[in-house]
């Protein structure tokens, strides 16, 4: 089976992670906001730590960019005409696009959380190496454009 089959078929497990994902930053958020402090990390380096401090309302930019992410792929790569029943296969090409989708959610995931470590003094700031990984992760299905055109 090709890459389109593959995917085809692991459709629905993708789009359920997906939107999981999609929504667990302002979920993690929701948990955590009577706790926070008012100032909180709202940028971190290279390395990880953080380097631009604001206020505990900008730690919405994440949930929101990570929604408005999730929305824009999704629509983008038909996942709405397909919980609709109004395009029930796979367009070719698209398959890199729900992954780039499902894996940009969990850096926004990963960078959530991290904040609330952080401004929580739990942590002094994220992983680089988790940080870096994700970033690779994301940028990874872009090497399958080539083998997604027919």
């Amino acid at each position: 089976m090709d890459l389109h089959g593959w995917i085809a078929v692991l459709r629905l497990p993708i789009e359920i992670v997906a939107a999981c994902l999609a929504v667990a930053p302002a979920l993690l958020l929701l948990r955590a906001w009577s706790s926070l402090p008012e100032e909180i990390p709202v940028h971190f380096g290279f390395s990880g730590r953080p380097d631009n401090w604001g206020s505990r309302f900008q730690a919405w930019i994440i949930p929101c960019v990570a929604l408005v992410i999730y929305g824009a792929f999704s629509y983008a790569g038909g996942t709405w005409g397909w919980l609709l029943g109004r395009r029930p296969d796979l367009p070719h090409g698209i398959e890199p696009l729900l992954l780039i989708r499902m894996f940009v959610d969990l850096l926004m995931t990963y960078i959530t959380w991290g904040t609330i470590r952080v401004a929580h003094k739990e942590a002094e700031g994220l992983d680089w190496r988790i940080l870096w990984g994700l970033v690779l992760l994301m940028l990874a299905p872009s090497v399958l454009l080539p083998f997604t055109k027919h």
